[in-house]
């Protein structure tokens, strides 16, 4: 519960200092992914999966309309190379508005009867970590709009970046623009249309698929919260979204703001610019791990003790038994006939031997010696 809470708040900050718009939504759904965990760590399993399935549609009109601004600009991805792009792109900037402002829990949005009651889930569960939690929760809330809008300013609003004389920038084909319409109005209303439908009291829709404690049933708490802890994500929301809007416009003026704010300190901005390292240790630790690992499996015992003494080397060795067992066996079928012959009378003599003693492993050895002249 407790590392899903520092996944969503760590994955938010790092996504507050990328430049490439895409990294910006990839760490924005690894934060999201942070909230399912620790709801999922409350037990509110049906809550996880209706955030989950709220996720789907304003994650996918911020992906698509990334995508569209990418095509648009001939796969440039760095928000600094961009701006203005309000003018050429509306529709596509309408989209993103929409996705965003879901993502962020703005009322009466989809990711507003997910995001939000995940938050007040938490404070309610009677937990010693609940209020740990919550707090957690509301500053991701506050970072998820900082770096939501700030992909918005600066690439719609603030003075362009991009080159005019070589690029003819136009909203793309059908294809895009259509989806794009069509997940635009599921980010409007499937949080409302399907909100009773998972989180409904006295629905028992998912019953047959997801058992939920009594003692972990807290919907009633919710309804009956203080109003200023039910609000307290939308103020930091709001917070989020004029701080954000003063530091990108006063950037040039006050430049010495925008640095401290977004940069605050050389170490500490390296720090989340680079993923919390977290792709160093995978690259660097693990990858050599996993080299490690497959010189051992790999080399010595699939390629080694395996071929040697597996299938591979069983045929090897059994292709040699047949060559030499070859040279004592003649092509003439006489000389073959007789030997079965012989070998037919030992058999059916030994039969009458095994009255006298037990002959079994004989059987065995004169089966396996029949099969390899055949």
């Amino acid at each position: 519960m407790i590392f899903g809470g520092f996944t969503a708040l760590f994955t938010g900050l790092i996504a507050v200092y990328q430049y490439d718009i895409k990294k910006i939504i990839a760490y924005s759904t690894c934060s999201q992914l942070g909230y399912m965990f620790f709801c999922s760590g409350l037990s509110n399993y049906n809550l996880t999966l209706f955030h989950l399935f709220n996720h789907a549609f304003f994650k996918a009109l911020l992906f698509l309309g990334a995508g569209s601004i990418i095509g648009a600009l001939l796969d440039e991805q760095d928000y600094r190379k961009m701006g203005g792009l309000i003018y050429k792109l509306p529709f596509t900037y309408i989209s993103i508005f929409i996705g965003s402002m879901a993502i962020i829990g703005f009322p009466f949005l989809t990711g507003f009867y997910s995001k939000d009651f995940i938050l007040e889930s938490a404070i309610t569960s009677y937990c010693i970590d609940s209020i740990f939690i919550y707090s957690i929760g509301v500053f991701s809330a506050f970072f998820t709009a900082i770096y939501s809008f700030r992909l918005i300013f600066f690439v719609f609003f603030k003075k362009t970046n991009i080159y005019k004389e070589s690029i003819h920038i136009e909203e793309t084909n059908v294809n895009i623009l259509l989806p794009l319409f069509i997940l635009s109005i599921m980010s409007i209303f499937v949080g409302y249309l399907f909100s009773d439908l998972f989180i409904g009291v006295g629905n028992n829709y998912l019953t047959t698929s997801i058992y939920i404690k009594f003692s972990h049933f807290n919907y009633i708490d919710i309804e009956f919260l203080n109003p200023l802890i039910k609000n307290t994500p939308f103020f930091f929301t709001i917070l989020g979204i004029f701080l954000t809007a003063f530091l990108v416009n006063y950037r040039i003026k006050k430049k010495k703001i925008y640095i401290y704010f977004f940069l605050i300190r050389k170490y500490l901005y390296i720090f989340f610019f680079n993923g919390v390292f977290f792709n160093f240790f995978y690259n660097k630790i693990l990858v050599s791990l996993i080299k490690f690992f497959y010189i051992i499996n790999i080399k010595y015992i699939e390629k080694g003790f395996l071929e040697l003494y597996g299938p591979v080397g069983l045929y090897i060795k059994f292709r040699e038994l047949n060559m030499w067992s070859s040279l004592w066996v003649s092509n003439f079928i006489y000389i073959s006939l007789f030997f079965i012959f012989i070998i037919v009378f030992f058999i059916l003599f030994s039969f009458y031997l095994n009255y006298i003693i037990n002959l079994n492993l004989l059987y065995f050895i004169i089966f396996i010696y029949y099969i390899i002249i055949i």
